[in-house]
């Protein structure tokens, strides 16, 4: 949707690297003496702050497997590698991080003023040694470890070893590289790099109008509101500006004062009046915004509109974060669910062969955030009513729908055990268990009222959550679809079995979609392990480049946000650090 070319990008971020290039400038020590008391100044630094504990533990690993060498200051070669890192940390913003984090500028003007003394080198490149891991493990891992403002996060990372990486990379000539590959590789994550300049570059020029309140705006609404909306959907990108409709005016009392003279009020009412055109660009937007795109605004398209430019970009700042805890190889064939998108994706050999739309949990039963392995599919599942559910909402039912268990293929067992046997339901006090603990096990059979469909995937994690048909289909059709009790209902479950089950021995297509019509309850192993993903990610981008924003069902953003320190301030938008 929204474009911009990477001329209106780039201009900032060269005066900033030419900026830092222009100040770090080899320090001549003019004798092998010079440099060994700078060695003898930096290892007497690094052993007094490993006493003291003064220093973070991967600097001082660094600086021992370096034999206490200096890495940045002492020779041409030396600060040549501080230019590249200066460079890469002035332009962290690009990532959204904060050039400031990394104490860039400090870091540049004492190297502008570097002289050959021993003390203020020595202190000069263990600063910059400490800059780059913090760089490099946020970078590559996130700022934040997940579970500090995302308690529920059960994604592992894997284990990066900042210091080991870096050293290579000196000793190999490959800092380049190095830096360059300490970002998430994937495809999503480079598209919302380009999203962050969009909307960056929207806000630095001013952001977009608010579309004031009122009544709907549909097609054949004559309205002034109808100007500043113009205005908005131009900015974004889903209306593209068209001379001939007219004067472009975003404030109201620019188009009265044109309907002063007859012979505007013509094209002024055109310009406010609600068109087919812009019927088109309403329903683009609200597309990209997880809204019914039914080119009304309405009071949720209003709401979206008018969060502000400022918001959306702390928006993808918060999900760039999310996505540098996500593992680098997720597998070449792997399932990846984004809960508050409603949306799952299957990839093959790294790319996405198809989506679907998915119901998750509500937001008082959250569907966890975990990856896992699927192992096993059971057509015509059996569903075990778990005791939770049962309280809340089954056992409630039955006073105003005495037959309910029965109508819907339920069975009441004495327990839970596999020796568990059948008991009637006309035997129970079921007022008596009314929020109370229920000692019985209830279980819907196999059939057309079975909450789990014809088909459920599972994959272990400590949450028993699962992916699974559903009867309910017109749920689909609902633009917010957070109404399971954590588990995930698939669109096309017949889709995903055939992606779980490719090259299986003797299960073709058509044998899968037999077992799953049969109506019998079987169980079958799955002989390729299938990795997935269940994520949180309010920004996403397409295929196309389209920035896809949608509702924070859970509310997990406004800590992460804070935490990076949004929203940040307009006063700091001249600011060669600032991290807008």
């Amino acid at each position: 949707m929204l474009r911009v070319s990477n001329k209106k990008i780039l201009p900032g971020l060269l005066v900033t690297i030419f900026a830092a290039m222009a100040t770090v400038a080899p320090v001549r020590l003019g004798s092998a003496a010079a440099r060994t008391n700078l060695e003898a100044e930096l290892a007497t630094r690094i052993i007094a702050a490993e006493r003291a504990e003064s220093l973070p533990a991967d600097v001082l690993e660094f600086y021992r497997k370096m034999r206490f060498q200096p890495a940045w200051t002492g020779s041409s070669t030396a600060f040549e590698s501080a230019n590249q890192v200066l460079m890469t940390l002035a332009v962290a913003t690009r990532h959204g991080l904060n050039p400031v984090d990394y104490d860039v500028s400090q870091i540049t003007r004492r190297f502008a003023m570097a002289s050959g003394d021993p003390g203020s080198l020595s202190e000069l490149d263990i600063q910059l040694t400490r800059s780059v891991l913090r760089y490099s493990r946020d970078l590559h891992d996130g700022r934040f470890r997940p579970v500090e403002v995302h308690p529920d996060w059960e994604i592992e990372q894997g284990n990066f070893d900042a210091v080991r990486h870096l050293l290579h990379a000196l000793r190999s000539d490959s800092l380049e590289e190095y830096l360059f590959t300490l970002a998430p590789p994937s495809a999503d994550y480079q598209r919302l790099l380009v999203a962050l300049q969009q909307y960056r570059r929207i806000y630095a020029e001013g952001g977009w109008p608010s579309v004031p309140d009122g009544p709907k705006l549909e097609s054949g609404s004559v309205d002034g509101r109808v100007l500043p909306l113009r205005k908005r959907l131009q900015i974004s990108g889903e209306l593209q500006e068209d001379r001939a409709e007219g004067p472009d005016q975003t404030e109201s009392h620019s188009v009265i004062g044109d309907l002063a003279n007859p012979a505007d009020t013509s094209s002024a009412l055109r310009a406010m009046t609600f068109d087919a055109r812009l019927g088109e660009a309403v329903q683009r937007f609200q597309a990209r915004h997880g809204l019914e795109p039914d080119g009304v605004v309405g009071r949720k398209t209003l709401e979206a509109l008018n969060i502000t430019a400022h918001e959306r970009v702390a928006q993808i700042k918060a999900t760039l974060e999310r996505s540098r805890w996500l593992p680098r190889d997720l597998g070449a064939e792997h399932v990846l669910v984004n809960i508050p998108a409603f949306r799952l994706n299957l990839v093959r050999n790294g790319q996405s062969i198809a989506t679907m739309r998915v119901i998750v949990g509500r937001r008082s039963r959250p569907s966890p955030v975990l990856s896992g392995t699927f192992s096993q599919m059971v057509f015509n599942p059996y569903w075990n009513v778990p005791p939770k559910l049962a309280r809340e909402d089954i056992i409630p039912k039955l006073a105003s729908e005495p037959d309910f268990l029965q109508t819907q293929g339920f069975r009441v067992l004495s327990d839970w055990s596999a020796n568990a046997t059948e008991i009637s339901p006309d035997s129970i006090d079921w007022d008596a268990f009314q929020g109370r603990r229920f000692p019985y096990k209830l279980r819907q059979d196999p059939g057309p009222k079975n909450a789990l469909g014809r088909v459920k995937f599972l994959f272990p994690n400590r949450h028993a959550v699962y992916l699974h048909d559903t009867p309910g289909r017109n749920l689909f059709e609902k633009s917010q679809r957070a109404f399971s009790s954590g588990c995930i209902r698939v669109e096309n479950p017949l889709e995903l079995a055939r992606f779980l089950m490719a090259g299986q021995r003797h299960w073709s297509d058509d044998r899968i979609e037999q077992s799953m019509a049969a109506g019998k309850n079987q169980w079958v192993r799955l002989d390729r392990p299938v990795p997935i993903y269940v994520v949180y990610l309010t920004v996403w981008t397409d295929a196309f480049g389209n920035t896809h924003f949608v509702d924070d069902i859970y509310g997990r953003d406004q800590l992460l946000k804070e935490q990076l320190r949004e929203p940040f301030q307009v006063a700091s938008r001249s600011s060669s650090d600032s991290d807008y």
